[in-house]
């Protein structure tokens, strides 16, 4: 939605990879992972082109840990800025 210098979006990411990790001691891991996160945001324009944005999400991703399937929440939150191009 867009009001003036004021924007704001919602919507859903999804996505696939793979975890590798090395730890200190022991053999190393890998796991595929699959990821879905709702997120939205609210950007400000403030000159020109530029905009400040603040966005949040929090992705649910799915792997194997530890020999047993487990559900990661990870929270994010983002300021930057966007430039229209």
């Amino acid at each position: 939605r867009d009001r003036g210098h004021l924007r704001a979006w919602v919507g859903l990411e999804l996505g696939c990879g793979a975890v590798f990790q090395s730890p200190n001691a022991g053999a190393s891991a890998a796991s595929a992972a699959v990821a879905i996160a709702p997120c939205a945001g609210v950007s400000l324009r403030v000159g020109g082109p530029v905009s400040l944005a603040l966005e949040g999400n929090l992705s649910a991703t799915l792997l194997r840990r530890d020999n047993e399937t487990a559900v990661l929440f990870l929270p994010a939150l983002w300021l930057g800025a966007l430039v229209a191009l």
